[in-house]
């Protein structure tokens, strides 16, 4: 089952990291992550759609420990207007690709003087 989550709200003007741990449904064990590749995505749903991906503009990270982790550094997440992002992770381990999670991203204006 793909979780669905609702992201506390960021801003335009500041690293976005999230980290999280996936437990196995049937053992209650973290999953084992050590040699999955990750990839999350940031898309907005406007005219001239714009987004994210890491890798590439951030990196992220799975460990055998269960804990997948990405950051996106300010510099990348201040190409995003302010708005609602759809936020995807999917990884491929052992062949098999897995979507983890799907979301929404709140943005907010940083505003700075």
């Amino acid at each position: 089952m793909i979780a669905k989550v609702r992201f506390q709200s960021v801003t335009n003007r500041e690293t976005w990291l999230e980290r999280m741990e996936v437990l196995d449904a049937e053992t209650g064990r973290p999953m084992d992550y050590s040699t999955a590749a990750f990839r999350v995505f940031v898309t907005s749903e406007g005219e001239a759609p714009a987004g994210l991906s890491a890798p590439g503009d951030g990196v992220v990270t799975g460990t055998a420990e269960g804990i997948v982790e990405w950051l996106f550094p300010e510099s990348a997440m201040r190409t995003l207007e302010p708005g609602h992002y759809a936020v995807g992770v999917v990884y491929e381990q052992d062949g098999r690709f897995v979507q983890l999670l799907t979301g929404i991203l709140p943005v907010e204006d940083g505003v700075v003087a």
